[in-house]
């Protein structure tokens, strides 16, 4: 049978984006992150036949503490790859960057990006 594990409103503080400013000092990010995996008929509550949410927490900050990048897709592109590691069915993140340049015009900016490996 499958099952999902949900992240939401995961928060990081971050040098990401386009702009030099954007790199030099802290934003806010916040990832939702959802893992759809098979949970094996023999399954009997022992955490390593499942995702280990710690290790999949670690995997983002990882990503998220790294060398700034331009855009928020590639971040996104980034946590979808390192999910890999755990042999979901599919992932789907969602980045938002409340704190952009448009932020007198709107309250938050996101992109989402789903990945299959069925």
């Amino acid at each position: 049978m499958d099952y999902e594990i949900q992240f939401n409103g995961i928060r990081f503080n971050s040098k990401h984006g386009v702009y030099s400013s954007e790199k030099e000092r802290d934003q806010l990010f916040i990832i939702d992150l959802s893992i759809v995996s098979l949970l094996e008929e023999k399954f009997n509550d022992d955490i390593d036949q499942v995702i280990n949410y710690e290790e999949v927490f670690n995997e983002v900050k990882k990503i998220m503490d790294s060398n700034p990048v331009d855009l928020i897709e590639t971040l996104a592109k980034q946590i979808i790859d390192s999910m890999r590691r755990f042999d979901p069915k599919s992932v789907t993140v969602t980045i938002h960057k409340p704190q952009t340049i448009m932020s007198e015009y709107s309250d938050d900016i996101s992109v989402s990006l789903r990945q299959s490996f069925e």
